[in-house]
């Protein structure tokens, strides 16, 4: 399911909230994200409207310049632009937290020996 983001008004700016999944120690996270869009004096709220106590706006009062400058983002995230958080991880790490715990549980031992005299090898 796509995510529309959350809108909120803070500190005079609009911002966009949602989360984004990054690759860290090996295993794919989901992190909360804020991004700044645009000050609330150059695109006001819809009238008649009014953020919540906590500066929240409901999806159909956001106005719609700010989901067009908002939609790079998400879309980015709802992975309409190919990104996935795989494809940032380094090769070290695939290396370590994927193909190697793959190969002690598939291969024989002189294949094992082998693969880590090679490990050794690349790493000095």
């Amino acid at each position: 399911m796509a995510q529309e983001g959350r809108y909120e008004i803070r500190s005079g700016w609009w911002v966009v909230r949602f989360r984004d999944s990054v690759v860290e120690h090996g295993q794919v996270k989901r992190i909360l994200r804020t991004q700044r869009l645009a000050s609330t004096t150059e695109v006001k709220l819809k009238r008649n409207t009014a953020p919540d106590k906590h500066g929240c706006v409901a999806l159909e009062d956001v106005p719609t310049d700010i989901r067009a400058v908002a939609r790079p983002y998400l879309d980015r995230v709802n992975g309409s632009s190919g990104h996935e958080p795989e494809k940032n991880r380094r090769l070290g790490d695939f290396y370590e937290n994927v193909y190697l715990p793959h190969i002690m549980r598939a291969k024989a031992a002189s294949t094992l020996n082998r693969t880590f005299d090679r490990h050794q090898t690349l790493r000095h």
